[in-house]
């Protein structure tokens, strides 16, 4: 509500210089002085947060000037009035002092897109009057506290109440007691909303220069510059060498325990830790070098040796929180690096597919290595069978090989020896008299040429079995 403030003239006697010094004449008078002011301070007295709110029971809409339903139908008049939401009742500070609080008028936020945030109850907001409506703005910053900027003696000495009563019960409102000191006091002590309480641990952020920051009451934050603590960091790359800094986009959910000096006390700052903040999301570029540390006690591997950490500087994104989930509903998921991707835990990692899966190294090599390697469900069952191990199994048989070769041919060499003691004649056999098992022994020794054959083939053959391309370590 637009007000001003009279200022009544004032006189002011002087001394005129052509008359006794013991006279004195008024000869200056000032004029009334009059302050207009179109915005007023106010005071939150109540807040429509939700469809519980007493005052949405009585809320009706018009059903000629309200857009369409979800559903494209025409809207009910006995609907609710969601537009109530966000509303709050207030009390001018200046022109509505000992104004009953029934008869106090009902604001509108100023905006409702971009940033929003709804007041607290015993909060100073500014309000104005536009287009018969009130509407007001963001909290005034009148303890520099970021959890909650309530100033409970507002309504105290302005409704020349006690307390900030609530006019549907007649009673106080219920809700956790907030205590705005450390001594407390009626000034101090009051009741911020029906489940909020301030928090004295939560900490501003440290700004630095062109910063722009938004953050919330409860340790969330999102700053938007290009300096840190490092002068030697200010001269960037490219368009930014000349000390235009390292643009950068810092994202924080819940503050990290504070350690700095700086935020020991109530009104102090903070500075985002990507290590320590509950979850991080650093977008930083030039030579800004993220602090990030693994908390994995397990390190990335190539082969046999480790793959070092790099350089966490450059045009980059930093996410680090207790859990991170990405999820694509219904398309491809795609990750591409031009250099090394790296995946390491510290328990399990699981890939699976409903469909075909394919890993591929067109100029590597692929290395799978664990104590246990099951090519199926890990059951350890009777029906897990180990894997032979290729170079052994092969020298095996080339020994089993060996050995059978060495009993064919001494076969071959015994029935040699005994069929030469025997030799046939046109008029018989000589002496000593050919054994009725001759025949049967010549063709034994057909059968032991074949074998003799057949595993001097099979044992060319046995380095052939070993693949040049899948290898297995026992």
């Amino acid at each position: 509500m637009a007000y001003e403030i009279v200022e009544k003239r004032g006189e002011q006697s002087t001394k005129q210089d052509d008359m006794l010094a013991s006279k004195r004449f008024v000869i200056e008078r000032k004029p009334d002085s009059i302050f207009f002011y179109e915005l007023e301070e106010a005071v939150v007295l109540d807040v429509v947060m939700d469809e519980n709110h007493p005052i949405m029971k009585d809320t009706t809409l018009d059903g000629e000037t309200w857009p369409p339903n979800i559903d494209g139908s025409k809207p009910d008049g006995n609907d609710k009035n969601f537009s109530w939401i966000g509303r709050i009742k207030f009390r001018f500070l200046n022109s509505q002092k000992n104004t009953e609080k029934e008869v106090l008028y009902w604001a509108y936020p100023m905006e409702n897109t971009g940033l929003l945030e709804y007041p607290l109850l015993n909060e100073i907001v500014v309000v104005g009057q536009y287009m018969d409506k009130y509407f007001y703005t963001k909290k005034l910053n009148v303890n520099s506290t970021v959890n909650a900027n309530a100033d409970f003696s507002a309504e105290r000495n302005s409704g020349f109440v006690d307390e900030n009563i609530n006019e549907y019960t007649g009673k106080p409102y219920n809700g956790p007691k907030s205590q705005m000191n450390f001594s407390g006091g009626e000034d101090y002590t009051g009741v911020l909303g029906s489940y909020f309480k301030f928090n004295p641990k939560i900490r501003s952020l440290k700004a630095y220069e062109g910063d722009t920051i938004l953050q919330s009451r409860f340790g969330s934050s999102i700053r938007f510059g290009a300096y840190d603590n490092n002068r030697g960091n200010d001269g960037g790359l490219g368009e930014y060498s000349d000390k235009g800094g390292n643009p950068m986009i810092l994202i924080r959910n819940r503050q990290a325990p504070i350690k700095l000096p700086e935020g020991k006390t109530g009104k102090g700052y903070t500075v985002e830790d990507i290590n320590k903040d509950g979850s991080s999301i650093h977008i930083t570029s030039g030579k800004t070098i993220s602090s990030f540390l693994p908390t994995t006690t397990t390190g990335m591997i190539n082969v046999t040796k480790g793959i070092p950490m790099p350089k966490f500087d450059g045009d980059q994104i930093v996410m680090n929180s207790d859990r991170i989930i990405f999820s694509s509903k219904a398309n491809e998921m795609m990750f591409f690096a031009k250099k090394t991707i790296g995946i390491t835990t510290d328990q399990v990692l699981s890939l699976n597919s409903y469909g075909n899966t394919t890993i591929t190294s067109n100029k590597g090599i692929i290395t799978l290595n664990a104590s246990k390697i099951y090519l199926n469900f890990n059951t350890e069952g009777a029906n897990d069978q180990p894997a032979l191990l290729g170079r052994t199994t092969v020298l095996w048989l080339y020994a089993l090989c060996d050995w059978m070769l060495l009993n064919v041919n001494t076969q071959i060499q015994m029935l040699t020896a005994m069929i030469a003691h025997f030799h046939m004649t046109k008029v018989g056999p000589t002496t000593p008299t050919m054994p009725p098992a001759i025949a049967a022994w010549a063709e034994q020794m057909q059968s032991l040429y074949a074998s003799q054959m057949s595993l001097t083939a099979l044992r060319s053959q046995l380095s052939s079995l070993m693949s040049s391309r899948v290898f297995l370590g026992g």
